[in-house]
């Protein structure tokens, strides 16, 4: 779909992106928090010349265009095209709250598919794992089995290891304990650290990684074994990605323990956040019904 270039009235506010990098602490707590917002802005500003177009001449057209581009050229889901719209949003509406009397431009937000949180069932996991496991770049089955047992996020498992200079300034690292098999995350998405107690399997594959992920991930090789692994398992499932290991992860701790526990692993301020996670077993129901 084309769009044409916004016309550009003289104005003395900057562009969004110039706006948010100044502000981004007062808009957003934590610092991965900010640096994943901030990324969102840039990618905004890189579409057409909206590098250049003054913050307070922003409207919701400009923003659905660029919306509609990420959806047809790269297939963005209408929950990864709302990240974009709080983020915008937030910045607009502190823009107009405290810089220009007035009120920030009305979203409409996407209506996303309703249903149960996806996770990967026991025959699922067993052939991502041996897909990997065979396949031409094992440690992608190691780096499988960390998410899948600790319940981290792609950019955390990736970061264990790494030191505070090694990193980018704004990013998660993981501090490594041996004596306690467990992983200290630092500056986490929710602005806090936590540790992540490893398993013996995810301790296992950590160290056939030389507790070092990052000597053995390629970001291209990683989506195209996913891809891989995805167009045999599940070929018509575009739900079928790395985050749902995280779900899986949720799902089978809740059949044990309370989710506020659950939450505290994962990293959520909130359980409410967790309860998206988490998909209860048909038959954990049966066997609770029974207990009446």
């Amino acid at each position: 779909m084309q769009h044409k270039n916004p016309t550009l009235i003289p104005s003395i506010h900057p562009p969004i992106y110039e706006f948010a990098k100044a502000s981004q602490r007062t808009i957003w707590d934590g610092v991965t928090h900010r640096t994943t917002s901030m990324r969102k802005v840039k990618a905004f500003s890189s579409y057409l010349n909206y590098s250049t177009l003054p913050i307070d001449q922003i409207a919701p057209s400009h923003i659905y265009a660029y919306l509609e581009w990420r959806e047809d050229t790269l297939g963005n889901s209408d929950a990864t095209l709302n990240r974009y719209i709080a983020c915008l949003n937030k910045v607009l509406k502190h823009f107009y709250e405290e810089i220009r009397s007035g009120n920030a431009p009305r979203l409409k937000w996407r209506k996303e598919m309703g249903g149960r949180p996806r996770f990967f069932s026991k025959v699922e996991q067993a052939q991502l794992l041996d897909m990997f496991l065979q396949g031409e770049n094992p440690w992608a089955y190691h780096f499988t089995i960390i998410m899948l047992k600790t319940g981290m996020r792609t950019r955390e498992v990736l970061n264990i290891g790494l030191t505070s200079e090694e990193v980018a300034v704004d990013e998660t690292y993981g501090a490594l304990s041996l004596a306690s098999r467990s992983v200290t995350l630092h500056q986490t998405k929710n602005g806090t650290s936590r540790e992540v107690p490893l398993t013996k399997e995810a301790f296992n594959s950590l160290q056939a990684l030389e507790f070092k992920p990052t000597l053995a991930f390629n970001h291209h090789k990683w989506y195209q074994e996913w891809e891989r692994a995805r167009r045999w398992i599940a070929p018509k499932d575009l739900t079928f990605v790395p985050h749902v290991c995280r779900h899986t992860a949720a799902s089978s701790l809740a059949q044990t323990f309370n989710i506020k526990i659950i939450a505290e692993l994962l990293g959520h301020k909130t359980i409410v956040t967790t309860a998206k996670y988490i998909h209860t077993d048909q038959a954990m129901l049966s066997k609770m019904v029974n207990t009446l």
